[in-house]
C-alpha cells in the first residue's frame, strides 16, 4: 500500500477511466513497476475500481489523480491522504473494466467484440453438429 494525496484530475482524463500516478508510486504490492497504459485494479479502504493507469510528470508529489466519477466508487474526496493499493489486472479483469468503462468507445467496442465472440462459438458447434449429422 502507498499513501496518496487525492487531486482533481487533468481535463482529458475527465469521464475516462483514467488514473494519473507518478511511477515512482505506480508499483504493486511486490513493489513491481505497473507500466503505464495498464488496466489495474485501485483499491482504497474497502472500495475498488479498474482504471487505465498513467504517468503524472507535473509533479513528483505522492498523489492521485482521478475525476469525479472514480473519487465517488472509492469513496474518496479530493484532498484526502488514503492508502491505495493497485494491482494489475489480468484478461478477465481488463474484459469486466472494458464492459463497463465510463467511455462509450471502450464499453461499446468490448460489448460487440465479446458478442463476436460467442457468436463465433455457437457457429463453431453449429457446423460441428452439421457435419456429425450428415457422416
Amino acid at each position: 500500500m502507498t499513501k496518496l494525496k487525492i487531486a482533481s484530475a487533468q481535463k482529458g482524463d475527465v469521464f475516462e477511466d483514467i488514473v494519473r500516478i507518478n511511477k515512482k508510486y505506480r508499483c504493486d504490492s511486490a513493489r513491481k513497476l505497473i507500466g503505464a497504459g495498464s488496466i489495474c485494479n485501485i483499491s482504497v479502504g474497502g472500495k475498488s475500481i479498474r482504471a487505465i493507469v498513467r504517468g503524472l510528470q507535473e509533479t513528483d508529489a505522492p498523489q492521485m489523480c482521478l475525476d469525479d466519477n472514480l473519487r465517488d466508487k472509492l469513496g474518496i474526496k479530493l484532498g484526502d491522504d488514503v492508502d491505495v493499493s493497485l494491482s494489475k489486472c489480468n484478461l478477465w479483469g481488463e474484459t469486466m473494466w472494458g464492459w463497463s468503462a465510463s467511455e462509450p468507445t471502450y464499453r461499446i467496442s468490448t460489448r460487440v467484440a465479446l458478442i463476436s465472440f460467442f457468436l463465433g462459438i455457437v457457429s463453431l458447434l453449429l457446423g460441428a453438429i452439421s457435419l456429425w449429422v450428415t457422416l
